[in-house]
């Protein structure tokens, strides 16, 4: 891997150059697909984005810092969902943010989901 300084801030690419390892803070890294290098660095009314490492419910995920309700969530600018909807982390790694590991689903959905996974029925 090598490092590359973007507006975003430094990235390790990945072989395949088809995604990256984004440094968040504290050598934390999170993946994310190279085409939504633009999206994750810049705001609509311009300037930098910056993201930070949260703990929710024992897992890191990454978000805008020092927002506390309504905070933007990168999995979620990812993947867009529409109202109602939720985005799920598919390999159960919250770190890893590229597309092909998302997937949008209703919350219930969502939930029965986890329910499942934690009573060992998937």
């Amino acid at each position: 891997m090598r490092s590359q300084h973007t507006r975003g801030g430094p990235f390790l690419k990945n072989k395949n150059e088809r995604w990256c390892e984004m440094i968040i803070s504290r050598g934390r890294t999170c993946k994310i697909d190279i085409s939504d290098i633009p999206t994750i660095t810049t705001r609509a009314f311009g300037g930098k984005r910056r993201w930070a490492v949260v703990m929710l419910r024992g897992k890191p995920y990454v978000r805008e810092p020092f927002m506390t309700r309504g905070a933007l969530f990168m999995h979620t600018l990812i993947a867009n969902p529409p109202d109602g909807m939720v985005v799920h982390h598919k390999n159960g790694n919250t770190m890893d943010n590229r597309k092909s590991n998302l997937e949008v689903m209703s919350r219930s959905a969502h939930s029965a989901l986890h329910l499942n996974i934690r009573c060992g029925k998937i």
